[in-house]
């Protein structure tokens, strides 16, 4: 299993690099910020879900010991949760340091302009969470979950399903 520290870690790399390479770029939402929210421990590592102002990603820290470390950087890795499989692709950040320098990463939501506070940013984060570790709920003899960013059941994609949370005023 992960250190509980490890997604406190991954914030804080992202916060440097939000404020560095990212700074005053126009695909940030100057409204958000970085937080690792709801991350628990998923298979040898953990998972959870990262914003940052341009982009929000379920992760999976991998756990000490882990193979990771040996795939190549842009390597798609699906990974098995109770409501269905999710692709990933591997990523690597060296700021991480050599206990987990590589991370999985799959696209929520980029660029973020559809949040308009952390807020929104959080509750989207916390409902994607809940629906990755529900059970799968799909008819007899259908695949659980669609492969991330394909069409689902009815015409409705992924952004779609997430786009469903995010909370709305009046007249929206």
């Amino acid at each position: 299993m992960t250190d509980p520290s490890a997604a406190l870690r991954l914030a804080e790399i992202f916060q440097a690099i939000a404020e560095t390479r990212m700074a005053r770029l126009p695909l940030c939402n100057p409204a958000l910020q970085v937080e690792a929210v709801a991350f628990r421990p998923w298979q040898d590592g953990s998972a959870g879900v990262l914003i940052t102002p341009w982009c929000m990603n379920l992760v999976f820290l991998p756990g000490p010991g882990s193979n990771w470390e040996e795939a190549q950087t842009g390597t798609e890795a699906t990974l098995a949760f109770p409501s269905g499989d999710y692709v990933f692709l591997v990523a690597r950040e060296a700021s991480l340091g050599s206990n987990f320098g590589s991370y999985l990463a799959s696209s929520l939501f980029s660029p973020m302009f559809e949040l308009s506070n952390m807020d929104e940013a959080r509750a989207v984060a916390e409902s994607a969470m809940a629906e990755v570790f529900s059970e799968a709920r799909a008819p007899e003899g259908e695949p659980a979950s669609p492969r991330p960013g394909t069409q689902a059941q009815g015409g409705m994609n992924r952004r779609g399903f997430l786009a469903a949370w995010i909370p709305r005023g009046e007249g929206t």
